[in-house]
């Protein structure tokens, strides 16, 4: 996922570069480049700190404790 993420990013950096042909897609290529960094970063700290990302949806931290009270 993170290697298509940066093939994205990549790909849109590229077409800011090459200048798009309609100056409204600009933005949108920012936004794309903005949000893929974004996610990268956060993929790239739950690597180095997996005790601060929160559990998948569905699981919670106290899944067990409601059995005991």
């Amino acid at each position: 996922m993170r290697d298509e993420l940066e093939r994205v990013r990549d790909w849109a950096k590229g077409q800011i570069r090459i200048g798009s042909k309609a100056p409204a897609s600009w933005d949108q290529y920012v936004t794309l480049i903005e949000s893929a960094d974004a996610i990268l970063l956060e993929m790239a700290v739950a690597v180095n700190f997996p005790e601060l990302v929160p559990p998948p949806k569905g699981q919670r931290w106290n899944s067990g404790y409601s059995r005991f009270h």
